[in-house]
């Protein structure tokens, strides 16, 4: 089962600040309500900045956990990116197409970028596409609350549970 948080289309776009947290404990309602604790958890970029604070805060609805291009201990380069675009938010509204070109840079290697036009056209496509419902916002939430998690509490081994 998938699912998308709140923000991320097709799911609604309350008004931001969203936290991880508020993130988390959505991701726990819907287990609760669909009664499939304990379980496997998959998160990939901000879902797993979601999925590392499920598994610390609700660890008895978790069996087990996959974290994808998203949790550890920042780095210079995330501590810095996150500071631009916190700051970039502050300032203006972000467009849709930043938010397109955003995704393609933290989506595609390097080498596809540069060289490989078809799936940068195939990613823009899927990206223009898109409704803009709070992507800003979403990206506000990884940049105001993913501080909150990484590097904070080590996620604990969740194998052979």
């Amino acid at each position: 089962m998938t699912f998308a948080s709140r923000g991320v289309a097709p799911s609604e776009a309350p008004p931001p600040p969203y936290r991880i947290a508020d993130m988390a404990a959505d991701t726990a309602a819907l287990i609760e309500h669909l009664a499939i604790a304990p379980c496997f958890v998959v998160g990939v970029s901000l879902g797993g900045f979601v999925a590392e604070e499920l598994s610390r805060t609700r660890p008895e609805l978790v069996r087990g956990c996959v974290l994808i291009a998203s949790a550890g201990a920042p780095t210079a380069y995330v501590r810095a990116k996150f500071a631009a675009e916190r700051e970039l938010f502050r300032a203006c509204p972000v467009p849709h197409s930043h938010d397109v070109v955003d995704m393609l840079a933290t989506t595609l290697r390097f080498d596809a970028l540069q060289d490989d036009d078809g799936a940068v056209s195939r990613w823009l496509a899927m990206g223009r596409a898109g409704k803009r419902d709070g992507s800003a916002d979403r990206l506000s939430a990884r940049n105001g609350g993913a501080d909150t998690v990484l590097g904070r509490h080590p996620l604990r081994p969740l194998l052979n549970r």
